[in-house]
């Protein structure tokens, strides 16, 4: 149509990776869940050591987003994740400790739990700089935000 072909495309994708945040299931929800069950079970929890991605906390992603949108900056691929990487086990160790559950650790290869589709062993994207020139904060300081709703959303539905 001429008016779409005469207009300036505003097309825009935004790439993440390892999303965490409030509702269900995200990674630290399954990986506490899990290693309750491994503690109750005097077993060690056991997690994935080969697989490598960048933790992504959903409300830094939405920021990012509103700050593309009100810059004016959408067009591109524009890779919106937290800072540094980790192994699907350096998460998940840094989540049960910090949840305070005590349970030893077993880091496993990817291929332990075989998946209907064949995952990225190094997920890790390099972060698209913002308009305003600030990065996303580190993922553990994301995490550390995050830990403490999510802690009280689980006692809490363990109340009920």
């Amino acid at each position: 149509d001429a008016a779409y072909r005469g207009s300036k495309a505003l097309l825009g994708i935004v790439r993440t990776s390892w999303l965490f945040g409030p509702g269900k299931p995200d990674f630290p929800n399954k990986v506490l869940d899990a290693a309750e069950r491994a503690h109750a079970a005097g077993e060690p929890l056991r997690l994935v050591g080969d697989e490598f991605g960048v933790p992504t906390y959903v409300a830094d992603v939405a920021e990012a987003i509103v700050e593309l949108l009100a810059e004016g900056a959408i067009p591109g691929v524009h890779h919106i994740v937290n800072g540094l990487f980790a192994s699907r086990s350096q998460w998940g160790m840094y989540a049960v400790t910090r949840a305070g559950i005590e349970v030893p650790f077993e880091e496993v290869p990817a291929a332990t739990w075989p998946r209907p589709s064949a995952v990225p062993r190094w997920g890790v994207l390099e972060p698209t700089p913002l308009p305003s020139g600030e990065a996303l904060r580190p993922w553990p300081d994301a995490m550390a935000d995050y830990m403490p709703g999510l802690l009280r959303a689980r006692l809490s539905a363990s109340r009920s």
